[in-house]
């Protein structure tokens, strides 16, 4: 139904208290907006939530009488003087309901019976987004409501775009009308009444001011107006907006044919205090600030729909927004089919005029489930709504995620007609680059990359700094994700952990790695792009990840400066040579660590610009290696949107174990980009002798452990899981590696783990047993994983007998993913190889 309003007319607003009774808990009063779990401390119950309100209505002969509300979670009954008016279903949008003949001049009581999503109205079937899955279902009035009362003409359903208005006008009588169109007050177009067909009103806009801009006082405020015969208004509807033009073409993403490099940060909408969508106007500029502070240039509004303070700020403040409309893992019935037609026309119907709006995605890592024809009607509405964004038809891709199985081979057939696409790779950094490989194929077209979600890394939290403890700390919610529960069992598994500083010292570790972890796959990811761009998992620490840029209490995370070197619309990059190698009568690829080097050997380093900005002229690029005098680099131009080589460095490497850092920095017309990146020089050693090194074992077996018994030192290097004793992880996501162990001495390899990643570590109690009573274990390398707050190992030392056992499992020759693949090209593994076997380790 179409969505009428009127400036003109009075509004009653229905804002404040109200009288709320919460399944069988005692009445009590509660400010209506608001979610009912904010202030209850019953987080589970789903309803029935009674609000009851009385309202003083004037006499007003003829005049309609709606109830209005902007968003009620979830299932809204509503009954005026006992008197049933009628129902919305829908956790996003607005709705209207007319009681005029329910009403009387005077007092009167204004019921709604309210239930959010759980048993009786199934959470996957109602179109609920991912904010359930980060915490906790909301429910409530949790958006403004009203009483207007409409006495003449309304205008139902406002569409403006850049180029057209549209609306649907009711209300008029037999009399001649005007209705007025107008930009910032000056008319642009008057059209009689006999021009209308049906109520509908269209006319063609142009001259609208370009976004972005720097204040709100420059958007455009195009108005509609019907007036009466005596040029007297009977109805008037406005809206803030400006024109822009973004599109995709050749590979590269432009506004307003400028080039574009998208730089996001994913926002679940997760606020605590409030545990519905509705921040402050002034969160809004800080969230803004912080974000650009970092090099971020858009947020993407993930699987929910705030009220409009959001969107109002992006516009003002030009702040790119991407709206992932709220699908996720749906649970496909005729009813949740009409239930997602509905809420996305109605969520659309509201924020269609917002230029900050550059991208709309349908939904995020939908399957098959999600047949085709529902997919088309979906586009289709944004189509219509929005002609002038970028559409992604599945954030994630179909494809990706079982969408081109028989079943339904039209749902993956409409990727093709995606704007962008869009993958979510979460993984570690040496299989981010095979992962492109695998599902970049030139035949599907020049299409810009985005990726929707990725580069997430988890740092943990000082519980310590929770007091009192939240609830997601303490109570039960309505969803039992693993890492929901593990939060809730957090001072249980901190004390089983050893843990006695609250996470305090492994949090400030998990940041330093996390830093150089994102560093790393978003170097790679410009590598491959210059144009497109990426989201950042994700703005805020919520109770299932910790891999926020900012904390629980909104506080900075890293370092902004630091960011912006790797985070930017140009950036510096370096690549390694390209080798191949002669294998059992064949080619194959011979990768090398990216950032660790033999210390005699030749290094060739290749500086490459990113470039997501407009054309740069030649330059000088300036490169220093630790102290050694500077480089210069006579860098040729840089076309707009390219990945381009400026040059090749070839320093000359120290002759001894060195961590080293290599600085670049590129003088341009716009300023200067600059950014580093260290490097780990280790002395050469015989691989080939290590291998054959009689202290060395490949497996855990009975007489590698009796030989430790008898007082060998043998040294175990695992090259494939013992199941009795290991178990599968990812090396980097999720992990904070603390090492007691110093293989370079003074020098953190922390930074250097790319070739010797692993995806099995050591349950330390599983190893224990299998050893026996007698063996006591000291770990050497450990994992500690940030969300079940459990430990793990990679290298540990065994005092067994009269012997040792030394025990890896750490990839000393490399071999996963994009790693080099022999251990005479993983220097680092090598040389913590060659460590295990001396004495001293």
């Amino acid at each position: 139904m179409p969505h009428f309003e009127n400036d003109l007319c009075d509004v009653i607003a229905l804002d404040g208290a109200w009288s709320f009774r919460l399944g069988d808990h005692p009445p009590r009063v509660i400010d209506v907006p608001s979610a009912w779990e904010a202030s209850d401390a019953d987080k589970l119950c789903e309803g029935p939530a009674l609000y009851r309100r009385s309202i003083e209505l004037p006499h007003e002969p003829g005049a309609r009488v709606i109830f209005e509300a902007d968003a009620v979670s979830f299932a809204a009954h509503v009954r005026v003087n006992g008197v049933d008016i009628g129902a919305h279903t829908g956790l996003w949008t607005r709705f209207q309901l007319d009681i005029t003949a329910a009403v009387h001049a005077g007092t009167n009581e204004i019921e709604l019976e309210v239930w959010k999503p759980g048993a009786r109205h199934p959470l996957r079937e109602c179109v609920a987004g991912f904010l359930p899955d980060v915490c906790n279902t909301f429910g409530g009035i949790w958006q403004a409501c009203r009483i207007r009362l409409l006495r003449d003409a309304a205008i139902g359903d406002l569409h403006i775009t850049a180029v057209r208005v549209t609306a649907h006008i009711v209300g008029l009588d037999a009399r001649a009308h005007d209705v007025l169109l107008r930009r910032n007050g000056a008319d642009i177009v008057v059209q009689r009444i006999d021009t209308l067909r049906d109520g509908q009103f269209e006319c063609t806009l142009d001259g609208v001011a370009r976004w972005p801009l720097t204040g709100v006082d420059e958007l455009d405020q195009i108005s509609l107006t019907v007036r009466d015969a005596d040029g007297a208004a009977l109805a008037h509807a406005a809206r803030r907006t400006a024109s822009r033009a973004i599109r995709s073409s050749a590979g590269a993403l432009w506004l307003n044919d400028a080039p574009l490099h998208l730089r996001g940060v994913l926002d679940w909408g997760w606020r605590p205090e409030r545990l519905c969508p509705t921040p402050t106007h002034a969160e809004v500029l800080t969230q803004f600030a912080d974000a650009r502070a970092l090099g971020f240039n858009l947020i993407k509004v993930c699987l929910f729909v705030p009220d409009e303070t959001l969107f109002e700020a992006a516009d003002a403040a030009g702040m790119l927004l991407w709206l992932e409309l709220p699908l996720w893992l749906p649970v496909i019935t005729p009813e949740s089919r009409a239930l997602a037609l509905s809420e996305f026309e109605g969520i659309l119907k509201r924020v269609h005029h917002h230029p900050s709006i550059v991208a709309v995605s349908l939904g995020c890592e939908l399957d098959n489930s999600v047949d085709a024809a529902l997919l088309q009607a979906l586009r289709a509405r944004v189509r219509h709504w929005m002609p002038d964004v970028l559409v992604c038809n599945n954030s994630g891709s179909s494809e990706a995620y079982g969408g081109d199985i028989v079943t339904d081979r039209a749902a993956h057939a409409l990727d093709r007609t995606d704007d962008f696409r869009d993958y979510h790779f979460y993984c570690d950094p040496h299989f981010f680059q095979p992962l492109i490989d695998h599902f970049q194929r030139g035949y599907q077209g020049q299409t810009p990359w985005l990726f929707g979600e990725f580069c997430d890394a988890d740092t943990l939290r000082d519980y310590t700094q929770h007091t009192p403890a939240p609830f997601w700390l303490t109570q039960p919610l309505t969803q039992q994700r693993d890492e929901l529960v593990w939060q809730r069992e957090s001072s249980q598994r901190l004390a089983a952990a050893g843990i006695t500083d609250g996470g305090a010292r492994l949090t400030l570790l998990a940041r330093e790695q996390a830093t150089f972890t994102r560093k790393t796959v978003l170097e790679l990811t410009r590598r491959n792009f210059a144009s497109g761009g990426y989201v950042v998992t994700g703005w805020r620490d919520t109770p299932v990840a910790t891999s926020g840029l900012v904390d629980d209490f909104w506080r900075h995370k890293f370092d902004t400066a630091a960011w912006r070197c790797f985070n930017a619309e140009r950036v510096l990059i370096i690549d390694r040579e390209r080798r191949r190698e002669w294998l059992h009568g064949g080619d194959r690829p011979s990768p090398r660590d990216p950032s660790v080097f033999w210390a005699d050997e030749a290094i060739e380093l290749h500086a490459l610009l990113s470039n997501g900005g407009a054309q740069l002229a030649a330059a000088p690029l300036t490169w220093q290696l630790r102290d050694d005098a500077a480089g210069v680099v006579d860098a040729p131009a840089v076309p707009a949107a390219t990945v381009q080589e400026l040059g090749v460095l070839r320093p000359c490497a120290p002759t001894q174990a060195s961590a080293t850092p290599v600085q670049a920095s590129l003088v341009i017309a716009h300023g200067e980009r600059s950014n580093t990146w260290p490097l780990l020089f280790v002395p050469r050693l015989d691989t080939d002798a290590l291998l054959r090194s009689p202290g060395l074992a490949f497996a855990l077996s009975d007489a590698v452990i009796a030989r430790a018994g008898s007082g060998e030192q043998v040294s175990v290097w695992l090259t494939e899981p013992d199941a009795r004793f290991c178990a599968p992880m990812p090396f980097v996501r999720e992990a904070i590696h603390v090492l007691d162990w110093r293989p370079l001495g003074a020098i953190d390899v922390r930074q250097h783990l790319f070739g010797i990643a692993t995806d099995f570590a050591l349950d330390e109690a599983q190893l224990c047993r299998a050893l026996g009573a007698t063996a006591t274990l000291q770990p050497l390398w450990r994992r500690f994983d940030a969300r079940a707050l459990t430990w793990a190992s990679y290298v540990v030392d065994v005092a067994l007998g009269a012997g040792r056992l030394r025990i890896s499992t750490l990839r000393h020759a490399g071999g996963l993913g994009a790693q080099p693949t022999s251990l005479a090209h993983t220097p680092m593994g090598a040389w913590l190889l060659r460590q295990m076997l001396s004495a001293e380790c």
